[in-house]
């Protein structure tokens, strides 16, 4: 039947998303996981009805079965934290901009009334930077490296930097912003990282060294460690489990609630994957996490309230 086709296209989908590879389908069919266990259960609920009708349907059924479990104990290594919806402590808010997105007030719209004490923008340009200067009357401190490519950034804070630099990171130069500073008279460290989107094998490659740079930056750093920015892979990817998961730094989207994904506005929210991510070091307590407002970018802002 049409279900049971769908269903055997749908276990080969699951395979391939499971697969130890980064080839590039590999990479984009893995993002799915939180669908792909809601998905299951629909085929769970046809094929329970259809058995009583065709005893054959029951094969089927427990390959449904069968991939629900699978996905979810993929989903449940990362969503079995809790955050306590406390709203003190230091706030964090990472926006991809969307380059030729023209919306700036609607950006700082969405900043005044979420009030970050530290704002992280990507995609952002020279005009972009030119239209959202009053910014800096609330964010005193602040980097900046507009880019033209998609891959400018900048991050401004309402508390003092002890140091900041614009490393360049990999073959293309992207820029990474690092500031140091303190909270609560405790110091920590922050990077705003932007990586290159997975499409086609020599940027998968890159944003794999990337995510290496990432690992080993969590292996070296004795002080509070915060790392954030559009990574452009979900904590269900082989190259987030292989470079971030293992490394014991635990990620806000791993709060329970946070299922909706932050790209791509466009789609329906079932279908959005997170891509944005905001990692903390184990001495960090994640007070509160949510997705913000959509400002007309393809990426919903993702803010982190953070306590040390």
């Amino acid at each position: 039947s049409d279900v049971c086709s769908s269903d055997l296209v749908f276990a080969i989908i699951n395979i391939i998303a499971n697969l130890p590879s980064f080839n590039f389908c590999v990479d984009i069919i893995s993002h799915y996981k939180w669908q792909y266990f809601c998905l299951s259960f629909c085929f769970i609920f046809g094929f329970i009805y259809f058995s009583f009708f065709n005893k054959k349907s029951i094969i089927f059924l427990i390959i449904s079965f069968i991939i629900c479990l699978i996905n979810y104990s993929d989903i449940n290594k990362f969503y079995a934290k809790t955050v306590s919806n406390n709203d003190t402590g230091i706030k964090i808010g990472l926006f991809n901009v969307l380059t030729e997105n023209e919306n700036y007030d609607l950006l700082l719209e969405e900043i005044e009334q979420n009030n970050p004490d530290i704002v992280i923008l990507q995609e952002v340009d020279w005009e972009w930077l030119e239209h959202i200067e009053k910014i800096k009357s609330e964010y005193p401190y602040f980097v900046e490296f507009p880019r033209t490519d998609n891959f400018g950034i900048a991050l401004y804070s309402k508390l003092k930097f002890e140091n900041s630099e614009i490393l360049s990171w990999t073959q293309h130069q992207l820029p990474v912003i690092k500031i140091r500073s303190i909270y609560n008279n405790s110091p920590f460290e922050l990077y705003a990282i932007h990586t290159l989107p997975p499409v086609g094998k020599k940027y998968i490659t890159i944003r794999n060294e990337m995510l290496k740079k990432i690992q080993e930056i969590v292996t070296t750093t004795k002080t509070n460690l915060i790392l954030s920015g559009d990574w452009n892979t979900t904590i269900y990817s082989n190259a987030y489990k292989q470079y971030i998961a293992k490394s014991g730094m635990i990620d806000v989207q791993s709060s329970k609630g946070l299922h909706t994904g932050s790209w791509a506005t466009y789609y329906i929210p079932f279908m959005r994957i997170p891509l944005e991510h905001i990692v903390v070091n184990k001495e960090i307590k994640i007070n509160s996490c949510y997705l913000g407002n959509n400002f007309k970018s393809d990426h919903l802002p993702l803010y982190a309230i953070l306590e040390f």
